[in-house]
């Protein structure tokens, strides 16, 4: 299910590419409308991976982890206990 408009903070799943299956948080969204990923070990705010919407399945929104975005206070391992939370939750 991908919703109209992804946005900050939202968990999306790569639907194609080496990364199939690999999930990540919307980090932005760059000027010609891809989406700039991050999973916080491999895909840091620094080392971000571009995506196009395209090839994103939306699995649910972070509302903590979007403000935290916005106010710029935002560290990279907490994506990654994020990240590590959710996926425990699937099994």
């Amino acid at each position: 299910m991908r919703p109209k408009e992804l946005k900050i903070g939202d968990l999306v799943k790569s639907t194609s590419g080496r990364d199939i299956a690999k999930y990540y948080v919307v980090y932005a969204e760059n000027e010609k409308g891809y989406f700039i990923l991050i999973d916080g070990k491999v895909k840091t705010q620094k080392n971000p991976k571009t995506k196009n919407s395209k090839h994103l399945e939306y699995v649910t929104h972070f509302d903590d982890i979007e403000q935290k975005i916005k106010d710029k206070k935002m560290y990279d391992f907490e994506i990654t206990t994020a990240l590590n939370q959710f996926k425990k939750s699937l099994k």
